[in-house]
């Protein structure tokens, strides 16, 4: 079944959510023709590691929604697929670096380099943006309706790291979440100065002195930067703006018209892909099959997922433009997160 309406992530949380706690928002990559707040586009850390990673495409296949962007992109870091999995190998890299100091081993793995961090493919969504608009792919709902392949449940390779089940010992424990315990919300140690091995253990553990280096504080579980949570929130409302906005309701009736003429009987695609009767085969029962198929048939025909696109866009520009303190903190944010983690990963 969909896998996100707007922001649930639709790719496995990495490493700077694990080691951190801090809650994410899924999407795709930035293209800076549509990250301008005027004339000029502006840049976020000018040949990054993510633009050597995976180069934004200039000209977006119109059939593959995974390679199109949205313009709020370019000033996100967690709401970016590529700058967020950087960090998280950057994060990774550091904790288990620090954690080699106390002589624990990383219970994770830490990927050495940019190039590292990029997860194998694996059989769910590419990104974020590839399911952001419902489904697309004829051949895939073809076979599993609105569901997906066994497979896509698991996390891709390389973007496990620690997650709320890992087994840690007390002392990694201890070396890397400090006296805190995980949550950050344990009862404190009986010892004054907890110790490792024989080392004093940093005040929020090795997790907490990796944020500090890379994002500038030792975050709250769950809580973002305060100028991430800004621009998401205009990122919510361009969201919900596209929704009702004359164009997408439009696009939403020539749908819900096709749609009709082959049987079936939903007001607008969300309805479709959200009817309770898929719950029970996770969206792959012969009639989600069936449904899906004409859904994507009728979606396609009338260049729904495009017009949404097209849509939010508009209203994303409008809104940075109408806010341009939010942007500029945001994107001064992005800019020094991603150049200590090109630093981190020896760009």
């Amino acid at each position: 079944m969909r896998k996100s309406k707007a922001f649930k992530p639709t790719v496995a949380a990495l490493a700077v959510a694990a080691l951190s706690g801090a809650s994410v928002v899924a999407i795709a990559s930035f293209d800076e023709k549509e990250g301008a707040l005027g004339a000029t586009p502006p840049k976020v850390a000018a040949a990054s590691a993510a633009e050597l990673w995976r180069t934004p495409e200039v000209a977006p296949k119109a059939a593959d929604p995974s390679t199109w962007t949205l313009p709020i992109r370019a000033y996100q870091v967690n709401g970016n697929d590529v700058h967020r999995t950087l960090l998280s190998a950057a994060q990774a890299k550091k904790a288990a670096a620090c954690l080699d100091r106390f002589g624990v081993a990383a219970p994770f793995t830490a990927p050495q380099s940019w190039a590292e961090a990029a997860p194998a493919a694996h059989a769910g969504p590419k990104n974020g943006m590839d399911v952001r608009y419902g489904d697309h792919d004829l051949a895939k709902v073809s076979a599993y309706g609105y569901g997906w392949p066994d497979d896509a449940q698991a996390a891709p390779q390389g973007a496990r790291s620690l997650g709320a089940d890992a087994e840690l010992s007390p002392e990694a424990e201890l070396a890397l979440y400090g006296p805190g315990g995980r949550t950050g919300k344990a009862a404190a140690r009986t010892a004054a100065a907890p110790t490792v091995n024989g080392k004093a253990v940093p005040a929020a553990g090795c997790a907490g002195e990796t944020d500090q280096a890379l994002v500038g504080r030792t975050r709250t579980p769950g809580v973002l930067d305060t100028s991430e949570d800004a621009i998401t929130k205009l990122e919510r409302r361009s969201w919900d703006s596209m929704l009702t906005d004359p164009r997408t309701l439009a696009v939403f009736a020539k749908w819900s018209s096709c749609m009709k003429t082959k049987g079936f009987d939903y007001k607008d695609p969300w309805a479709a892909n959200d009817d309770p009767r898929w719950a029970a085969s996770a969206g792959r029962s012969p009639e989600a099959i069936a449904t899906a198929t004409a859904d994507v048939t009728c979606r396609n025909a009338f260049a729904v997922s495009e017009t949404m696109h097209t849509v939010e866009s508009d209203w994303q520009q409008r809104l940075l433009k109408e806010n341009p303190k939010v942007a500029a903190d945001a994107r001064g944010y992005t800019q020094r997160v991603m150049a200590q983690v090109d630093a981190t990963l020896g760009r």
